[in-house]
Order: C-alpha cells, then sequence, then structure tokens
C-alpha cells in the first residue's frame, strides 16, 4: 500500500474543483483562481500550527493498538471499512462554528458535505461528490474516504479532543505529524470541519450507525 498521510492527499486532489474555475479567498484577503483541482501543491512543505499549513513529518511512537475496532485489519490494509456511498457536495452560507462535544464509539455514515461559501467568490465549486465511513473505537478513528474523481484514501488515526477541534496523528498507513479539525458531535451526529491548506473549508456530517 503506499504511504500517504490523508493531508498529502489532500493536497494533490482529494476533491477536484470540477470544470469551471472558482476563486478562493485566503485569510488575508487576496485571492486564488483554481481550475480543474484546488491548487495547494505550494503548502505541502508548511509547518502545522495556527496558519494553518503540514508538516509531512514521520512520527517514532509506537503503532495504537485498534484490535478493538470492529474494521481493523492485518491484511495489508489499514482497515476494513466497505467503500463509502459518496453525495453531492453543497455549499453552505455562514455555517455555524464547531463546539466539540462527547465522541461516542461507534460507525458513522457521511450523509452531507458542504464547500463554506465564505472561502469563494462567485460561487462554490460545482459537480463535486464525496463520500466518507468512520469508525471510531477509543482514541482510534478509521476512515475510508473516495472523492470526486473516485480516488480513494483509507486509514488509522489516533485522536484526542481539545474544544471544538479534533487532532488527528496518523498510524496508518505511515504516520504523520498531527492534523487537527474541527468538530461538533451530539446524539448520533458528527460533524467535522476539513480545512484545506489553501484555505477552504469542508463540512462533513455522519450518522452513527
Amino acid at each position: 500500500m503506499e504511504s500517504r498521510t490523508l493531508v498529502v492527499w489532500m493536497l494533490f486532489g482529494v476533491l477536484s474543483v470540477g470544470c469551471s474555475s472558482s476563486t478562493i479567498t485566503d485569510d488575508a484577503g487576496a485571492d486564488a483562481t483554481t481550475d480543474a483541482v484546488v491548487d495547494v501543491s505550494s503548502a505541502h512543505d508548511a509547518a502545522p500550527g495556527a496558519e494553518g499549513g503540514i508538516a509531512d513529518a514521520k512520527a517514532d511512537a509506537p503503532v495504537p493498538d485498534a484490535s478493538g475496532c470492529s474494521y481493523s485489519s492485518d491484511a495489508g490494509q489499514c482497515n476494513s471499512l466497505p467503500s463509502p456511498t459518496k453525495v453531492a457536495v453543497g455549499c453552505a452560507s455562514s455555517p455555524p462554528p464547531p463546539s466539540g462535544g462527547t465522541v461516542v464509539d461507534g460507525v458513522y455514515v457521511m450523509t452531507q458535505a458542504d464547500w463554506d461559501s465564505s472561502n469563494f467568490d462567485g460561487g462554490c465549486p460545482a459537480n463535486q461528490t464525496h463520500g466518507a465511513t468512520l469508525e471510531i473505537c477509543g482514541d482510534v478513528l478509521e476512515w475510508s474516504d473516495l472523492d470526486t474523481t473516485n480516488s480513494s484514501f483509507v486509514g488509522s488515526f489516533v485522536f484526542a479532543p481539545n474544544g471544538s477541534q479534533l487532532p488527528l496523528t496518523q498510524f496508518c498507513p505511515g504516520a504523520s505529524a498531527p492534523y487537527s479539525v474541527g468538530y461538533t458531535a451530539s446524539g448520533t451526529d458528527l460533524w467535522l470541519w476539513l480545512t484545506y491548506p489553501n484555505g477552504p473549508t469542508l463540512r462533513m456530517h455522519f450518522t452513527r450507525q
């Protein structure tokens, strides 16, 4: 299996932006026009932290025990979660901010995904689809993801909620520095705010099965 991190996968096309051009407005107010795919390759070597960059650092920590996960796998892949069903990606105007909450063990299926329209001038990217299935067991999060072009990602993470943020540290395939996503957990609902290294945010809604 190719050893890549979730964020590196995001950098090189986890979601294509579609055939039409869209303009992304960054935190400094500058505009960057994208065509066909979100161009985030320049952020590849940025450091993690307040500026939203990432590091492709490798961790030497022991591999966490994921044996308690129903979909853990020793068959040459990180987990055996089924390939997710994709949904159309929408456009949300002023979505609520993440608020944290108690993350409950279980399998979660993505039922909705929306770009934050404030990240774009002239409308959100069109013709997008996305699918994801998660399993949460203790401090382990198993992830199976499918994007518009049917490019897939299967990975395993440890996490430790911190306020409204959910820092994810990948341990399969390969290891990565922590990448933090916003989250809200309430009842059977789990919302994740996945912010790309060049600014746009995808808000994903999951329902616990």
